[in-house]
């Protein structure tokens, strides 16, 4: 299952500011959401969409963001995805149910977005 944790609008980091195509000082819409499996915390998820998306704001985005993008006729493009190992922070630790400081895997998934055409 899914808990929407947070939603709303922030500057970008660089990282995303880049990936989006905005300035550094425009700010995206931000989500973070918690998965869970068997009722227990498993991955805690941030996403970063540009203004063209804005419309998730409105959303219920307790089930697949999929789902959700595919009602829209939008469709994901390729990604690439990378596993790096981290250190919970202490916002992880907490929704994570885990210790300050353990290990955890970070996946990034860079997804590009395509409307669908008229």
């Amino acid at each position: 299952s899914t808990r929407v944790l947070e939603m709303g609008w922030d500057f970008p980091s660089q990282r995303d500011a880049k990936f989006l195509g905005v300035d550094d000082t425009q700010k995206v819409l931000r989500s973070r959401r918690l998965r869970l499996v068997d009722g227990k915390p498993t991955m805690l998820e941030t996403n970063s969409y540009s203004a063209a998306l804005s419309f998730l704001e409105h959303e219920s985005l307790d089930d697949s963001l999929m789902v959700v993008l595919d009602r829209q006729g939008i469709k994901m493009g390729p990604n690439t995805r990378t596993l790096e190992v981290c250190y919970a922070s202490e916002l992880e630790a907490a929704y994570l149910n885990v210790e300050l400081d353990s290990s955890l895997s970070r996946f990034s998934s860079p997804v590009r977005c395509t409307a669908p055409s008229d």
